[in-house]
């Protein structure tokens, strides 16, 4: 019995980490709704979702410290747009510890190396942002993608000290 309620508890936790996830989802990006058959009109705005940075972060948060890792990712892209600041001012800082606290997400690593290599709260380091992009490499077709570009581009600007390296290297 104590066994079968310890796994029940388990699946609600993560069942609640993963919804806390969803509205930070939805509260950064809102839910607007022009029309919809059969709804009728008066009742449109009580389906609307603001944005709010505020309450997307929040929920975010509740969602990392109950487990859900991948909203670290969130947290520090709302941090490096500058989304909770008053002036939409950047915060590389709290951007970066987001996306550390997160450090094998290969989004987080992504995030990372753009930040190392522009720069952006780090002394710029590309052959460190060159190691975080070869890291997302192979990950899905996106980050395969960007990263894969990203190399080019240092290369391609003799920012690298060497010459074109196999993408497996």
């Amino acid at each position: 019995y104590t066994h079968f309620y310890k796994q029940t508890q388990k699946k609600q936790q993560r069942a609640i980490s993963r919804a806390a996830y969803f509205l930070g989802r939805i509260y950064t990006t809102g839910i607007e709704i022009a029309n919809i058959d059969g709804i009728e009109s008066d009742d449109l705005p009580a389906l609307q979702v603001a944005t709010d940075p505020h309450k997307a972060a929040a929920y975010f948060e509740f969602a990392y410290r109950s487990g859900y890792k991948h909203a670290a990712y969130y947290l520090g892209n709302l941090y490096f747009h500058g989304k909770l600041s008053p002036a939409d001012k950047p915060d590389y800082e709290r951007a970066a510890g987001w996306y550390m606290a997160d450090a094998e997400n290969s989004y987080c690593q992504f995030a990372l190396a753009k930040m190392i290599e522009h720069g952006q709260g780090f002394t710029p380091n590309v052959e460190t942002a060159e190691i975080l992009y070869r890291k997302c490499l192979n990950v899905n077709d996106y980050l395969t993608a960007e990263s894969s570009y990203a190399i080019a581009q240092m290369q391609n600007n003799e920012q690298l000290r060497y010459g074109v390296r196999g993408f497996g290297s």
